[in-house]
């Protein structure tokens, strides 16, 4: 559910071991090894559109934070 360019980020910025994937021109295609790391990266992982739960309340006094989140 995660974007090609949002998966390649993590793989940089997390040291990620990767290898080649065989019959893809150009090379640039690569296959991530999921390990403990990487699973657990992934299972933390939230979307940017995935908020958390704020209580009835806080929608109904229309405060910033409330207004942000929404």
């Amino acid at each position: 559910g995660y974007s090609r360019q949002t998966i390649n980020k993590w793989v940089r910025k997390e040291g990620w071991i990767t290898s080649p994937k065989p019959g893809v021109q150009g090379g640039k295609a690569r296959l991530v090894h999921v390990n403990e790391k990487v699973r657990d990266f992934i299972r933390s992982a939230r979307r940017a559109t995935e908020t958390p739960e704020l209580p009835d309340k806080a929608y109904h006094e229309g405060s910033l934070h409330a207004l942000l989140l929404t």
